[in-house]
């Protein structure tokens, strides 16, 4: 696979009517898991998800509303840069780098590609 993105820039949370929006444009199995979730917390296997799973479908079954948790958010990145990393076995890598200057730079505005050294 030897793929990698990586973004950087400034995190900041959206509004909570935003999120309502998101959460109500989900499919109804992105919802169901969401509630089964409680995210990037460790769990003992597989088999304990699938419970929480079924236990959420049992619940909200399809076609009902499925309440948003308390901890569902939203998060946008506000780029800088943007790096595209594609591996090569011989590590002769492909990097390109899309940097966004600020708005000062009204001369050259958008998005600029670099390519960089493996």
């Amino acid at each position: 696979m030897y793929r990698t993105i990586r973004f950087q820039g400034v995190a900041e949370r959206v509004d909570d009517l935003e999120v309502i929006d998101a959460w109500q444009q989900r499919t109804w199995e992105a919802q169901i898991s969401a509630v089964a979730s409680e995210q990037s917390r460790p769990i003992s296997g597989r088999e304990e998800f699938d419970s929480r799973l079924e236990a959420a479908r049992l619940s909200y079954p399809r076609g009902s509303e499925v309440p948003m948790p308390e901890s569902f958010a939203g998060w946008r990145i506000r780029c800088s840069s943007v790096e595209f990393w594609s591996g090569r076995a011989d590590r002769s890598h492909d990097r390109l780098m899309f940097t966004n200057p600020s708005d000062l730079e009204l001369d050259n505005p958008g998005w600029h590609v670099t390519r960089l050294m493996p």
